[in-house]
This record gives structure tokens, sequence and C-alpha cells, in this order.
């Protein structure tokens, strides 16, 4: 073990993400106890991500749960389920108040990897039924981002919704058009030509 105690958190958090890219559910209890008593970013973010991979419904709704809770650690949650793809984690980001551009980016960022038309075309989530109906849901909910929020952080929400290449996303941003605000509809016009362009492709892994 490590004398510093900065070597020590890597080396733990790098435990954690080696174990949760196993996805073994064996590991899920360590993976909770870690969740419920850590306060460390790193461990309890590896932990997040493991937990997501896994997609124990308990695990889920308790990650849904944390992401919609205000806490010191809300964003640190938020930053580890973007390996949780299901709808219910959707449903909760997209709860998440906007104002704060740090964790708007993150949610941002977790939308992108969730409805990622690249990881819906790997072999361990191609066949799984949800897939539709998680990727729609990660594209309505980059769209509110995109629409509450400006400069960088709406660039990434730009960019969560090249990443998840949703077929419809032309068809939502229409329906979002319509009750925009006119400096908000000329957003969606920038946006728009950019998300046709990706539409129904395979995203570039990121």
């Amino acid at each position: 073990m490590p004398s510093r105690e900065a070597a020590r958190i890597s080396l733990r958090a790098g435990l954690l993400e080696a174990a949760g890219a196993l996805r073994d559910a064996k590991a899920a209890p360590l993976f909770r106890e870690v969740l419920a008593s850590s306060s460390e970013y790193y461990e309890v973010r590896a932990a997040a991500e493991a937990l997501g991979k896994l997609g124990i419904e308990s695990d889920v709704a308790n990650l849904a749960q944390r992401v919609r809770t205000v806490s010191p650690l809300q964003n640190v949650i938020i930053a580890g389920v973007g390996d949780c793809r299901k709808v219910a984690i959707v449903e909760a980001l997209g709860t998440v108040p906007t104002d704060n551009e740090t964790t708007a980016r993150l949610v941002a960022n977790a939308l992108g990897r969730i409805g990622s038309s690249w990881a819906w075309e790997t072999p361990a989530l191609r066949s799984l039924p949800e897939g539709p109906a998680v990727r729609a849901a990660a594209a309505k909910q980059a769209v509110r981002v995109y629409l509450a929020t400006e400069g960088a952080t709406r660039a990434s929400a730009a960019d969560a919704l090249t990443t998840v290449a949703w077929p419809q996303t032309s068809k939502l941003i229409e329906v979002f058009r319509e009750a925009s605000t006119p400096t908000q509809q000329q957003a969606l016009d920038a946006l728009a030509p950019r998300v046709a362009a990706f539409a129904g492709k395979k995203a570039v892994a990121k």
C-alpha cells in the first residue's frame, strides 16, 4: 500500500474501476459499501460507475435517488452514472436544475454516455430492448439542457445530442421549438443542421 494518501486513493479508485469493468455481480456489496460510506470523489465515482454497469434494479433506484438529491456528493454521482443505461437514470438527470454550470455540464456528459449510439451498437447492449427508449429519453433531456444553458455547457449538450444520434432528434427539436422563446428558437435553428448530420448514424466513441 502506498505511503502517500493521494496514492492510496488512486490505487483504491483504480481497483474499483477494474472490478467494475468485470461486471461481476458478486462484487456489488463492496460497491454499495463504498457508495454508502465513502466521501472521496474518485472512490465514490468508481463505485457508482460499477453499480451502474451492473444495472441491478435496486441499485439503479438508489443511484437515481442520489442523482436527484442535493448533497456534497451529488455531482460525483452524476459523473458516475453515465454507464447506467436505464430510463430511470435519464429521468433523474432530467430533474437536476441547470443553474449550476458544473452540474449542468456533468448532466450533459452523462446523457451523452448513456444514450451513445456507439455504446448501444456494442454486443453487450445491442440486444437489450430498452435501447430505443433510453436513447430517446437521453436526447430529450439533452435538448432541455441545451436550451437552459449557454456557452461551454450548451456546447456539451450539443455534443451529447450528436453522440446519442437519435434518429428522431430533428422532430424533437421542432417540438421544443414551438414552446421556446425567440432567442431559444434561434439556438435550436443553429443546432438543427448539426443534429441532422448525425441523426441515425453511429457516433464516434468518446
